[in-house]
């Protein structure tokens, strides 16, 4: 069964590194599924990320784009993300800085083997700065916890695991409120 993916993009002041980003993400997406939308969260920036994002989805038909007026912070950029999405699967970064570091197509690729798994509802790949996501919506919902509850809030969220160490317990998901 073919899976819908959203990839979220919370940024902030990435007007020098957003479009290439985007690419490598869209580089990926269509050698995972043909169902797919990138969704750039773009928290207040004051540069011109607002200007590189409209271009991209005036360019790109998978490219969609939410902003905050003002700068709100990761757990706000992924609720409205999540919001906004319905796909089965999605993936996001669990930053919103100015995506100096690259985002990796490998990490999508190694969390999307885990796609089936129904034992899991949250998989990371965790790189040396920063991090990508994959939620499951369907085993997340069985939770009975809000995404953003699950990803920020819980020390240990149910069911989650690193793609290369299958380790369930992630004392560091608490560092990423903000």
């Amino acid at each position: 069964m073919e899976r819908s993916v959203s990839v979220l993009l919370p940024v902030h002041n990435a007007q020098n590194t957003l479009a290439r980003n985007v690419a490598t993400v869209l580089d990926v997406l269509p050698e995972l599924t043909d169902q797919f939308e990138v969704l750039i969260i773009d928290d207040g920036s004051t540069d011109g990320t607002e200007e590189v994002t409209r271009e991209l989805s005036r360019e790109v038909p998978h490219v969609r784009v939410a902003r905050h007026d003002a700068r709100r912070g990761l757990a706000e950029a992924l609720h409205t993300g999540l919001e906004r999405t319905d796909s089965e699967i999605v993936f996001l970064r669990d930053t919103v800085d100015s995506m100096e570091h690259e985002v990796h197509g490998d990490g999508m690729a190694q969390l999307w083997r885990l796609r089936d798994d129904q034992d899991i509802a949250i998989a990371r790949k965790k790189n040396s700065q920063f991090g990508i996501q994959m939620i499951r919506r369907e085993a997340l919902e069985k939770t009975a916890l809000r995404p953003t509850e699950a990803f920020l809030k819980t020390p240990q969220p149910v069911c989650a695991v690193d793609v290369e160490t299958r380790d369930t317990c992630f004392a560091e998901m608490n560092d990423f409120l903000v």
